[in-house]
């Protein structure tokens, strides 16, 4: 599956590259601020932590699980930490998200965050709220970052590039309103040693009012919506990101 060859092997050194990168770096700081400013204090999961640009930060203060599907971006992830002193409060599982290996009220938060999340069918994407909500603690919170539907509508591009160090990334989209999901092709290009290869991505985008109804019915209820780490105020049309914040009931 895409979501399993997108986030390993050169397309995971691209990712490594991209997210670690000195363009990235302001933005971490401000999300992980924004992080330390809305989780409750106590043990944190991080599903779908790729390789650990919050968790890390985010350990100094809170313990912390990463949870994720990519060994590769688990393994570097752990070697960064011992690079950062971190690795004592963070546990590193590797696993789907669909299925939990957690206790039932494990949780003080949850986040979610970067668009890991609408990567399954519909059923399959309730499971996965579902699982959170099950995994958290009464009141516990739990944090969804995910790419705005109405933006994307507003700014649509058919081909966009994208740069690292050593590679450039193509990336070939379509979309598809009827089942409301984007399809696109992803080319890896190295820059010394020219096309690496190519991975077909299909997930769903959801707008505000169904994630926000996904959510209550998992216990879930929204209390916070931003379009940004910065708090600021979503609007459909005009906000590139929705971030909702929301306590178990």
């Amino acid at each position: 599956m895409w979501y399993r060859d997108l986030f390993t092997g050169r397309w995971g050194e691209f990712w490594l590259e991209e997210y670690f990168s000195d363009e990235y770096r302001e933005y971490t700081e401000e999300e992980v601020a924004f992080l330390r400013g809305n989780l409750r204090e106590g043990l944190t999961l991080d599903l779908c932590c790729g390789p650990g640009r919050d968790s890390i930060p985010l350990s100094s203060r809170l313990e912390v699980v990463c949870f994720d599907l990519s060994r590769y971006f688990l393994s570097a992830l752990r070697e960064r930490a011992r690079n950062k002193c971190h690795y004592k409060s963070l546990d590193l599982i590797e696993g789907d998200m669909r299925g939990l290996p957690f206790r039932s009220e494990s949780f003080d938060n949850v986040i979610n965050l970067n668009t890991s999340f609408g990567y399954f069918s519909d059923e399959e994407n309730e499971v996965v709220i579902h699982e959170v909500s099950r995994v958290l603690k009464p009141d516990g919170i739990f944090i969804l970052d995910v790419v705005n539907p109405g933006w994307i509508m507003r700014n649509f591009q058919e081909r966009c590039w994208d740069e690292s160090d050593s590679f450039y990334v193509l990336e070939r989209r379509r979309l598809d309103w009827r089942r409301k999901r984007m399809e696109s092709r992803w080319t890896l290009i190295d820059k010394s040693k020219g096309k690496e290869g190519e991975v077909m991505v299909d997930y769903r985008l959801y707008d505000l009012n169904e994630l926000k109804d996904m959510l209550a019915k998992a216990g879930l209820k929204t209390i916070d919506v931003f379009s940004s780490v910065k708090k600021e105020k979503f609007h459909e049309m005009m906000s590139r990101r929705i971030i909702i914040v929301s306590k178990k009931s």
